[in-house]
Order: structure tokens, then sequence, then C-alpha cells
């Protein structure tokens, strides 16, 4: 049984994209459509010059690639079939379905994009040779990709090599 249909992106285009109204299972897709919807959704409050769509581009790509079923065959990484059928919060729909495709809603500038939870390389490698007294610095960048918070885990020495978090805000 097909649900919802959203207008769903063609993806030709970010600076005058076209829709399509058509049904989906792709947890990108059922975001998009549920933020930008005006009916069923939050659209009254977000619009398309909102949304950063090449991330939610590269999210979708991300739930369509074929992994192993586990049964000789292959299924897609994520899909959505969720039921919308009573009164919920927009944030709590917004979370079930970021949540169905492991991801999260992030700013990008002055845009919402996606934030893919994925294995990816380390960008910074903190031991003993650049961390002295417990003093981290980084480089100043632009206010939008700065952290506000910044946790690290360490093996204390003072706590038999417990694992102990250090957390510092950025004010």
């Amino acid at each position: 049984v097909e649900g919802k249909r959203w207008h769903i992106w063609d993806e030709v285009s970010e600076t005058s994209p076209a829709f399509n109204f058509s049904y989906s299972t792709n947890p990108s897709d059922a975001l998009a459509g549920y933020l930008l919807d005006r009916r069923f959704g939050l659209g009254h409050f977000i619009g398309l010059d909102d949304l950063d769509l090449a991330s939610f581009k590269t999210w979708k790509e991300y739930c369509n690639v074929l992994i192993d079923d586990g049964r000789s065959g292959t299924m897609k990484r994520w899909e959505i079939g969720a039921v919308l059928d009573t009164v919920q919060k927009g944030s709590d729909v917004v979370s079930m379905i970021l949540t169905t495709g492991r991801a999260s809603l992030v700013p990008l500038g002055k845009k919402l994009g996606i934030k893919i939870d994925q294995a990816e390389t380390p960008s910074h490698l903190f031991g003993e040779g650049n961390i002295s007294n417990l003093s981290i610095g980084y480089l100043d960048v632009s206010e939008g990709s700065r952290p506000n918070r910044i946790s690290v885990n360490f093996a204390n020495a003072e706590l038999e090599y417990d694992i102990d978090t250090v957390t510092v805000e950025d004010q």
C-alpha cells in the first residue's frame, strides 16, 4: 500500500528546482516533502529557499545504496513506511524521519541541511603529542561552521585509566 504522495524534487537543478507529485519510501524525500507541505507538514514555516538541496540529494543517494539483505539478495540501505495518523508535534515527525535514515537536520549557513550518521575519515587526531594539560585549540573558522560545544573522551590516569569526558562550551 502506498502512502502520502509528496512533491519530490527531480534533482536536475538546485537554482530552479522542479518537483513531481509522487510516492517515495526514501527518508530524504519524505523529510523534504514534510518540511515543505503546507497542509500536512511544516510548509507554513519552512520554504524551498530554506533547504540545502545538495545535502538532501546526498542523503537520498546514501539511503538508496543497495546492501546485502542477508538472504542472498539486496535491499536499499534505508526506507521509510511510516503512518502519521495522529496529531504529533512537527519536531517529533522530523526526528522520526531523520532517525529512520540515520541523519540529522543541521544549519548549513542560512539553510537547513542534512548530516548523515556514517563512517568517515577522521578529521582530527588527538593524542599525547598534541594535547598538553588538557588544552585543545583550533583555528578560528566562520561562525556557521564552528562547533559550539566540544566533548573529548580520554583514558584518565587519575581515574585508573577509566574513560573520562571533558566538555568545553563556546561562550
